[in-house]
């Protein structure tokens, strides 16, 4: 969840991320709790991405965040009394908001538990060099400019790398497993001491951060070299 002040560049992180799988991918907080499970499992072992979580109705961030954990809804029962099959899903989610998950379920009066922060944790949006989301110029010479150019490329470039990505994977599976279980290893080796729920979000970052591993990315980006991939900066 990355939390910030209005318009330092969050939605652009989740235009970024979306452009990997398709267009038009970004969701909008401000959903009615069964409109949120069709989201989900629309998105089932792959990425949702929620945008604005202040305009969600409070009641649905308690229940988003239940749906996140346990990877279904809440059980229901049909007319005759007879539990309904609950769909599952297992699915990644970026989102975006102002505050905390913390303040929001503060707002909704929910007595918050520690397992509901490691189910979205918060990350601070601002990279504090001046640039808002951005760490770094590299294609423009303001974050405005920058910003703009990625979302109008990433409204022109889509669904290529994702695509790609899952065809590397079926054909180089047993490499890219190793490699993949060796890098987390190695992540979780720099933090001996953490245990709980701690480990339990160490371990997603470094799932995701593997592919920025090295021996990874380069198996990867190779294979990619060789079909048609597109990137989001027009040139490159």
């Amino acid at each position: 969840h990355f939390v910030g002040n209005s318009s330092i560049g969050k939605s652009i992180t989740l235009r970024i991320a979306g452009s990997v799988w398709g267009s038009d991918y970004i969701k909008s907080w401000n959903s009615t709790g069964n409109a949120m499970e069709n989201i989900l499992l629309l998105h089932n072992d792959g990425l949702a991405c929620l945008d604005e979580i202040n305009e969600a109705d409070l009641r649905t961030i308690d229940r988003t965040l239940y749906m996140l954990g346990n990877g279904k809804p809440k059980e229901r029962m049909s007319k005759t009394l007879v539990n309904r099959n609950a769909p599952k899903w297992r699915v990644n989610v970026l989102s975006t908001g102002e505050q905390t998950i913390e303040n929001y379920l503060r707002l909704a009066g929910v007595s918050m538990k520690a397992g509901q922060l490691v189910r979205l944790p918060n990350i601070e949006a601002n990279a504090g060099k001046g640039l808002g989301i951005f760490d770094s110029l590299t294609i423009a010479d303001t974050p405005a400019k920058q910003a703009e150019l990625l979302k109008a490329n990433t409204n022109k470039y889509y669904g290529v790398a994702g695509i790609e990505w899952l065809n590397y994977l079926t054909q180089n599976k047993d490499t890219a497993t190793n490699l993949v279980n060796d890098y987390i290893r190695a992540f979780l080796a720099q933090y001996p001491t953490i245990d709980g729920q701690a480990k339990r979000v160490a371990n997603r970052f470094a799932l995701v951060a593997s592919f920025c591993n090295c021996n990874l990315a380069c198996e990867a980006l190779h294979y990619l070299g060789r079909s048609k991939m597109v990137y989001a900066h027009d040139g490159s």
